[in-house]
């Protein structure tokens, strides 16, 4: 994916970038290495309004979370319903994210 020119941002079906795709299937390695190069903005919302941070806290993804936290992203980010990731991870009883 970092070798070929693909569009890393929101697609036509507004499932989210490469990075929310990376952190919906756990992939911590590919998450890192999407935020190392450059290849994408840390806090682009999808369709939901949802960053990559959300989906990770929702999943309880430690290694992941840290690595965007890590990457600079928003804490305080909402969606469009105005749940923040943390308070998401609490709602789903994730709270070791």
């Amino acid at each position: 994916l970092l070798t070929i020119q693909k569009r890393t941002n929101v697609d036509e079906n507004e499932n989210g970038t490469a990075l929310h795709r990376a952190v919906q299937m756990g992939n911590a390695v590919m998450a890192k290495s999407l935020l190392d190069n450059r290849s994408v903005w840390v806090d682009e919302e999808d369709g939901h309004g949802r960053t990559a941070l959300h989906y990770s806290m929702e999943q309880n993804s430690t290694e992941i979370v840290e690595i965007l936290i890590a990457g600079g992203a928003n804490v305080d980010c909402v969606d469009f319903q105005g749940t923040s990731a943390c308070h998401l991870a609490c709602k789903e009883g994730k709270i070791e994210a």
